[in-house]
Parts: C-alpha cells; structure tokens; sequence
C-alpha cells in the first residue's frame, strides 16, 4: 500500500488495463443506442449486438482482450450489416465503402 501510494505522489501509475471484448461490446452498444438510453452491462451489450449480427468470427468473450484483429472482424461484421440493409433497401454502397479496408 505505502508502494502504491508513493508511486501515485510521484505521478508515477500503472497503465490503464487493457479493453476488454466485455469493454468494447458495452461501449460500441452505448454509441449505437442499443440500449436505448441506458448503458446495458456486457453481456447484455454482447446479446444486442449479436443478435443485429455484430460479433467477432469465434463468438464474443466477454474477459477476452479486445485485440486489433477482434476489432477488424468486428468491423468485418458491421460492415456486412450495412451490405445487408443497403441490398434489402435496394440503396447502393458508396465505392468508399464498398469494402472494409485491408490491415
């Protein structure tokens, strides 16, 4: 404790805990209003956006670390919604959308 307590005098802290899938899915369903004006708990948020087909190729782990390639398939997903609804509602994509961008 005396350890945690100097380091924090000294402005020195620990860095921040990397985001988790459980994180990330909480916050993507925050910014979408998925929760329709209340922030959902993670697997809440993991359900909501599964069931709009938003989810990572293996599923979502909520505790699992939200990596560069979990959030390029998420973007991979969200993507592929936005192709459904645009050939459901016979509005072409744009061309600068009309794939996700290569890593």
């Amino acid at each position: 404790m005396v350890l945690v307590l100097l380091a924090t005098a000294a402005g020195l802290t620990a860095a921040p805990a990397a985001a988790t899938q459980g994180t990330f899915a909480v916050e993507l369903s925050t910014r979408l209003a998925l929760g329709q004006g209340f922030i959902l708990e993670e697997e809440e948020a993991i359900a909501a956006l599964s069931r709009i087909g938003i989810r990572p190729d293996a599923g979502w782990v909520a505790d699992g670390p939200a990596t560069r390639d979990f959030v390029r398939q998420i973007q991979k997903s969200m993507h592929r919604l936005l192709e459904n609804v645009s050939r459901d509602m016979n509005v072409p994509l744009p061309p600068s959308i009309e794939a996700p961008p290569r890593p």
